[in-house]
């Protein structure tokens, strides 16, 4: 029967011992059946689920709520989001293939780093102010016409500052003119996961941690 079966598999994500690969598929199939009109179910699959989900309220795991996108994702899928999800518009603030913008770090050879594994790349779409990149630090300026401006420092020199802005503007700051300044949280919005669906996250999760080699020579 469909509905012990998948009782019996929700059981086991519960208990975290549902293979992660599976997760999704094993969630997504269970709210189906419990949303599904005039369906009548012969397991408590509606009560199963919400003890899954207060499951996941009880684990310090602050990736918890994602869970289910960390693994078993399609890589060529998440490659066709970051390139064309206008959405989320990936391109923008990150090379690949010699292609793209330098807000954030290049991508290609990036899973092949030391700690750059799945829960780096759901932790660095879902919560990208907690591990910042090393040299894409956000500098917040205030200037001294009251203005307010931040970026990622691509030059700091006596004379000046130079910004990359979120939007991959470039801003050059006479050093006369910055009346104070500090470190600001990710230029990676942190509203970005909520425009993929947990599949779509999965799959991009699946594409960045396929990256493990540099960029070719002759990529451009």
């Amino acid at each position: 029967d469909v509905d012990r079966e998948l009782e019996r598999w929700i059981i086991y994500a519960v208990k975290a011992v549902a293979p992660k690969e599976l997760l999704l598929d094993i969630v997504e199939a269970a709210e189906l059946r419990t949303k599904t009109a005039e369906l009548k179910l012969y397991t408590p699959l509606k009560k199963d689920l919400e003890e899954y989900e207060a499951s996941k309220k009880l684990t310090p795991d602050k990736l918890a709520p994602w869970e289910e996108s960390l693994a078993g994702g399609d890589a060529e899928k998440g490659r066709n989001h970051f390139l064309n999800n206008s959405a989320v518009y990936c391109q923008r603030c990150h090379k690949l293939d010699g292609q793209g913008g330098d807000v954030g770090p290049a991508l290609n050879g990036l899973a092949a780093q030391m700690g750059k594994d799945r829960r780096y790349f759901l932790e660095s779409i879902v919560l990208p102010s907690a591990t910042i990149a090393k040299g894409f630090e956000t500098a917040v300026l205030t200037l001294t016409d009251g203005r307010v401006v931040s970026g990622i420092v691509k030059e700091d020199t006596k004379k000046q500052l130079k910004l990359v802005t979120a939007e991959a503007k470039e801003m050059i700051i006479p050093a006369e003119d910055i009346e104070s300044r500090r470190t600001g949280p990710s230029a990676m919005p942190d509203d970005l996961h909520k425009k993929l669906t947990k599949r779509e996250l999965r799959d991009m999760v699946e594409f960045l941690v396929s990256l493990k080699e540099p960029e070719k020579k002759g990529e451009k």
